[in-house]
């Protein structure tokens, strides 16, 4: 998703939420989230699913990027599995990711 933050604006934090839908396939999988603002990461975090117990698990989460030097930025969620030998999931939808740019 790409964020305009104007150069003439008290702007300079974007706060990003996303939501996606997981579902534990065997075990107890582990999802790794990520977010990237122009291919850094910026956050992360991780989150367990556990299979037969959850059909469908929505996660949300929300992270707050300070300081964002003005410009057009581009964000990316990355969602990845941890340990994949044993315990497996898979990303079922829905998938959300929205910015919102605000003055701090």
């Amino acid at each position: 998703m790409r964020v305009s933050i104007p150069a003439n604006a008290p702007v300079n934090t974007v706060e990003l939420t996303a939501t996606v839908g997981l579902r534990g396939l065997t075990g107890i999988p582990r999802v790794l989230f990520r977010i990237f603002r122009d291919g850094q990461e910026i956050y992360y975090a991780t989150q367990a699913v556990e299979t037969n117990f959850e059909n469908v698990n929505l996660t949300a989460l929300t992270a707050v990027d300070s300081n964002v030097a003005p410009g057009v930025h581009d964000y990316i969620l990355s969602v990845e599995q941890v340990a994949a030998a044993t315990n497996t999931a898979r990303v079922v939808g829905p998938i959300v990711f929205s910015a919102l740019a605000t003055a701090p």
